[in-house]
């Protein structure tokens, strides 16, 4: 519970951190958003760590438990979805940002997190391979999705 969804809860404050940072034009200062990217990757590290020491790292790797991904992944992303078309009309499009494709990223990526996130307290799976491959990749695809969408943020 602690390291899913606290990584999780890590990249909540990360994206939002860029995303009300970038929104306008006067607030560009976004040196503070790599503290949490460094402790999400610290423990990552650190759920790698006894897989390396056990010297079942690559045993682990190869024989993913990917039971439930599935109902994850329609969740996730109709989730995110749903946050990210919230986020779009209701404040988004009125945004002013220098850089829209950086807030579109931050976005998308805030708005999978999200739905990630809620769907965390109810998924039993704790490996760190599943963790990465079906929370994070979707996190990331959604976050290029809102790259792209950035374009359409110009003021």
């Amino acid at each position: 519970l602690l390291w899913k969804n606290g990584g999780l809860l890590l990249g909540i404050i990360c994206s939002l951190y860029v995303v009300l940072h970038s929104a306008r034009p006067q607030n560009q200062n976004l040196s503070l958003a790599i503290v949490p990217i460094i402790i999400l990757l610290g423990l990552i590290f650190s759920r790698f760590l006894p897989l390396i020491e056990d010297k079942i790292f690559i045993k682990e790797m190869t024989n993913v438990n990917m039971g439930g991904w599935q109902m994850y992944l329609g969740v996730t992303l109709f989730g995110a979805f749903a946050i990210f078309t919230i986020m779009w009309n209701f404040w988004l499009k009125n945004t002013a940002p220098n850089n829209p494709r950086l807030l579109g990223f931050a976005s998308g990526a805030l708005s999978a997190l999200l739905a990630a996130f809620a769907y965390s307290f109810h998924c039993n799976m704790d490996g760190i391979f599943y963790y990465l491959i079906c929370y994070w990749i979707p996190i990331f695809a959604i976050a290029i999705l809102g790259f792209f969408m950035g374009n359409k943020l110009r003021w």
